[in-house]
């Protein structure tokens, strides 16, 4: 059996996109998955984060989150809609 993977799949087989990804990196393709480089920085950043928690703020359902979010982001802020 011969089975071309670029050749089996067309629109009426359309790929989820995890399967896409793995479809792609079979292929050769990696230019959607991550390097080592931004794996260990990741991991690099999030240490700390993951090793001292900050405590959970509640907030109202339906709302744009807590407060403390603007902290988290500042100076910069976010454009959120105008809710009617």
């Amino acid at each position: 059996m011969v089975l071309g993977y670029a050749d089996s799949f067309d629109t009426m087989h359309a790929l989820e996109g995890y399967e896409r990804l793995l479809l792609d990196g079979m292929l050769g393709d990696q230019s959607l998955l991550t390097r080592s480089d931004g794996v260990e920085r990741l991991c690099e950043a999030s240490t700390p984060l993951l090793e001292n928690p900050p405590p959970v703020e509640p907030y109202a359902p339906g709302s744009w989150g807590p407060d403390g979010v603007r902290r988290l982001i500042a100076p910069h802020h976010w454009s959120l809609p105008h809710r009617r």
